[in-house]
């Protein structure tokens, strides 16, 4: 199957969906700054991503075909930066993002073919994506067509797992910041003031241990920030005696009072 490198822009926080496992991994990148060029970089990015993904599957506990990996590029050269790299890729084939991607109108793409920009003997592509503020409407997800090695450009963040398929994904299997705190032994609560953080609806803080919703139908009679800080003062009163690690998310209204 062939390989797609993704290289992603602006994501600070995404979704793999269609996948059995998430799993982690770390790969070297060896390029010589005397050869630096948009050929070497494009046949370095797919042999490190076929390498990978031949590679995970044999070393990492996987239950399934369908695996996602995060990971620390390492290297790639002495005097080799990995943004100084990408920059000869694109100067040798400049490209533009174009939008909508995927029938995402907040995310860009473009690729460079394997096979017509380096001959007929190679398979697979790099692909750039940028997702603009606000896109959440393309999660990352597994393809018929090729394996996806993403190497994230800008940003950090969390990254979850989902079985679900694309056209069925509600993020009811994505672990929460709150899960992630319990299963680390923090007792965890969270102050909060609209209705739609209640554990009922979106499921925003479902995991917490403990939720104080107060919400109200209009924008005028709401719980202000002085009352809403001796809540989470209260809160952490009560446990006073303990010598648990908290996680505490206190959340406040007053920006929406009309």
């Amino acid at each position: 199957m062939p390989c797609e490198c993704i290289l992603c822009e602006n994501r600070l926080n995404y979704t793999e969906i269609s996948m059995d496992a998430l799993a982690t991994q770390s790969a070297t990148l060896a390029l010589d700054p005397d050869t630096l060029t948009g050929p070497s970089v494009l046949r370095s990015l797919l042999a490190l991503a076929r390498h990978s993904l031949h590679e995970m599957p044999r070393s990492l506990p996987l239950s399934g075909d369908r695996f996602a990996a995060t990971g620390r590029i390492r290297g790639t050269g002495p005097g080799v930066s990995f943004s100084s790299a990408i920059a000869a890729l694109e100067r040798t084939w400049p490209i533009e993002l174009k939008f909508p991607f995927e029938g995402s109108a907040l995310v860009g793409g473009a690729a460079w073919p394997a096979r017509k920009l380096l001959g007929p003997e190679e398979d697979g592509a790099a692909v750039k994506l940028r997702w603009e503020p606000g896109a959440d409407d393309l999660p990352m997800h597994t393809h018929t067509t090729s394996d996806r090695f993403i190497v994230v450009l800008e940003g950090r963040g969390y990254y979850h797992v989902s079985g679900q398929q694309v056209g069925a994904f509600d993020g009811s299997d994505v672990k929460t910041i709150a899960a992630r705190f319990k299963e680390s032994g923090y007792d965890t609560h969270a102050v909060v003031n609209v209705d739609f953080l209640a554990p009922e609806n979106f499921g925003v803080t479902r995991d917490f241990d403990s939720v104080d919703n107060v919400s109200y139908a209009s924008n005028v009679d709401v719980r202000l920030a002085d009352a809403t800080t001796d809540a989470a003062l209260l809160w952490l009163d009560q446990r006073a005696e303990s010598d648990r690690p908290f996680f505490l998310m206190v959340h406040y209204f007053d920006p929406h009072c009309v």
